[in-house]
């Protein structure tokens, strides 16, 4: 046999059961004695309020709540109709009995009221159960909004253990071809290495960071990589004063400067300059890499750091966040990355 597909389980908090009990007793009293036209004490109106919660609790409860979550609408319907004809007309005729026995009221025609009994119970029912179908999907919903933000954190997460070793592999590549020809700046790229991934993995757990930290943990890469190509390599960063506490996806700045070197720098003779800038237009953050060469747009090389930047911006941004790489003129090509402003 198929299993049927659960929707989800509503588990509560003890606490939160009680005080949505308790609020909609006080509603179901609130009720009876707005319906109550009779000269009624206060003791009769809320025995009548007692039945009128019993009735809308056993429905919610054990009627309609397992429904929902096991979409047994059949099994609902065939129950509800036996509560209708036979338990909640007794609930309420054992709500005259009392008052009968202990408050001296007549005994109502059981056989007359019965019809009454049962499109009173259908009509509380109903609309205690469009109440609590309300909260259901509510919970519902935010529920499974807790669990994207959650699965979305494992992505990015997930992303961000790819872009370490990818970071590392070329850090440890530049000290390569440093260890023959100069060991000295060798290990002055060793100890540098150390200090950058020691920035990097106290911000593998961040999702966003700050534009002032991720462009100090660049400054450190550059000079790094500043140590293997020497004057093949100049940088310049300019950051617009209001853009210095915005928040930007970890890395990625990173990843547009080691692409940068990757795809520019290392395949000119002469190398050249990388100009980073960083600012504010039209409520949104830009990041602008420059650096001298030219891609094939067709066959634009997309490596790991400029997947991981993508992908990152779908993740966090939806359709509001932009990435491209174009040849801005016929020398520079242009990184650009785009997304909503957002402060720590």
């Amino acid at each position: 046999m198929k299993n049927k597909e659960k929707l989800f389980v509503y588990k509560p908090s003890t606490l939160r059961v009680i005080t949505e009990n308790i609020i909609g007793f006080f509603v179901a009293l609130i009720s009876v004695i707005m319906l109550n036209k009779s000269a009624s004490t206060g003791i009769e109106n809320l025995i009548g309020a007692v039945s009128f919660f019993v009735v809308v609790f056993i429905h919610n409860y054990f009627l309609f709540k397992p429904a929902l979550q096991k979409q047994e609408w059949i099994k609902y319907i065939l129950k509800l109709i036996i509560c209708l004809l036979l338990i909640f007309p007794l609930i309420f005729t054992i709500d005259d009995i009392i008052k009968y026995l202990f408050f001296e009221k007549a005994l109502p025609n059981f056989q007359a009221t019965y019809k009454n009994l049962v499109s009173g119970s259908a009509i509380i029912v109903f609309v205690g159960g469009v109440i609590y179908l309300v909260k259901y999907y509510a919970m519902e919903r935010q529920l499974r909004l807790q669990s994207e933000l959650q699965l979305k954190k494992k992505q990015l997460l997930l992303l961000q253990s790819q872009i370490n070793p990818h970071f590392l592999f070329n850090a440890l590549n530049s000290i390569k071809s440093l260890t023959n020809s100069d060991p000295e700046r060798a290990r002055d790229a060793i100890v540098s290495l150390s200090g950058l991934l020691r920035k990097s993995l106290n911000t593998t757990t961040d999702i966003f960071i700050k534009i002032d930290d991720e462009i100090a943990t660049v400054y450190e890469y550059l000079a790094l990589e500043k140590l293997r190509y020497g004057d093949r390599l100049t940088f310049d960063i300019k950051v617009e004063y209001e853009s210095t506490n915005a928040l930007v996806p970890s890395m990625s700045l990173q990843l547009m400067v080691e692409n940068a070197i990757k795809h520019g720098i290392n395949k000119l003779m002469d190398g050249g300059k990388i100009d980073i800038h960083i600012y504010e237009k039209e409520n949104k953050l830009y990041i602008d890499v420059r650096n001298p060469g030219q891609i094939a747009i067709n066959k634009l090389e997309r490596g790991i750091g400029t997947q991981n930047i993508i992908e990152n911006l779908k993740i966090l941004y939806g359709d509001a966040g932009h990435f491209c790489i174009i040849n801005e003129n016929s020398q520079t090509v242009l990184a650009q990355l785009i997304t909503p402003i957002k402060y720590n």
